[in-house]
């Protein structure tokens, strides 16, 4: 199992990754026809990025995935990973992620219920330019 960091963007927008990644001096940036990804899979990059997101939170709906996310890794970074258990727990918790269709591994241990995503409030973007 490995967790990943990924931000997607048009890639029209690559400018604002990059700025990430200079920020955060971990990860790398792949690039498709439209899109780009910004990715961090290291575990200390990881950390990293959980420092940056608790620090300067978002605002948006996104906030609730972030949530999920750090969940995972501190599911992973306590070794819950390597039991059955907590490979269920992690995987509840993927399947509850940006609107995730089911994985193998949910289909085998059907019996795995998503996580429920955090209620957050909405905060108006302070300044839109």
């Amino acid at each position: 199992m490995k967790l990943v960091f990924k931000l997607g963007l048009h890639l029209r927008d690559i400018a604002l990754l990059e700025a990430l990644k200079s920020h955060l001096g971990v990860g790398n940036i792949f690039v498709g026809k439209l899109i780009a990804e910004y990715r961090v899979e290291s575990l200390e990059g990881l950390l990293t990025v959980i420092w940056f997101f608790d620090k300067f939170s978002l605002i948006t709906k996104k906030r609730a995935d972030y949530l999920l996310f750090k969940q995972a890794v501190d599911l992973f970074f306590n070794k819950d990973h390597l039991t059955i258990e907590g490979l269920k727990k992690i995987e509840s918790i993927r399947s509850a992620m940006n609107r995730r269709q089911p994985s193998s591994f949910m289909e085998t241990y059907s019996e795995i219920i998503p996580t429920v995503r955090p209620l957050l409030p909405i905060f108006p973007i302070p300044n839109p330019s």
